[in-house]
């Protein structure tokens, strides 16, 4: 089941945060370092917005996968990001399931697209994104962090809801 993350939530999406970058630290912009730093209140703060969605997959305890949104009103551009899912429910249509919900959930709220940055070499990530529609855009930035390369996809939305 996938369900969409309330503020009562913010341990939930800080443990998901913790697990995700000590399994897949080049997979991801942020650091364990600097996320360990965040206070709960602000992991409060991230899940009261409202244009910005996270949602967990929930399988028993404890819960399994993560994916959010960060939505720009402005330019009408949704952008998925923290997608992470639990090493045993890999390769049984989890990431998937994750991914078709934020495009539901961002084509619902009148995004006109939906943007992405994958690091370069994470093959299983960009197989995903590609099998949804999402194509390369040509952008890319290096990480000055550790030097790695981070390229942009995006996916044109139908916008089903008519806004």
């Amino acid at each position: 089941m996938i369900r969409r993350l309330t503020p009562a939530d913010a341990p939930i999406l800080r443990d998901l945060r913790l697990l995700a970058l000590t399994d897949s630290p080049d997979a991801f912009g942020s650091t364990l370092e600097k996320t360990i730093q965040r206070s709960l209140a602000d992991w409060e703060a991230m899940l009261r917005s409202e244009g910005n969605p996270y949602f967990v997959f929930e399988s028993g305890s404890p819960h399994r996968g993560l994916i959010g949104v960060l939505r720009s009103n402005e330019s009408r551009t949704a952008h998925l990001v923290s997608m992470w899912v639990a090493p045993p429910l890999r390769g049984r249509g989890v990431s998937d399931d994750l991914v078709r919900h934020v495009i539901a959930w961002a084509n619902d709220s009148g995004s006109h697209r939906l943007e992405l940055s994958c690091t370069e070499g994470n093959k299983y990530a960009e197989n995903l994104y590609i099998r949804h529609g999402f194509v390369r855009t040509g952008e890319a930035e290096t990480r000055e962090r550790d030097g790695m390369t981070e390229f942009d996809m995006t996916l044109p939305l139908k916008r089903a809801s008519g806004r």
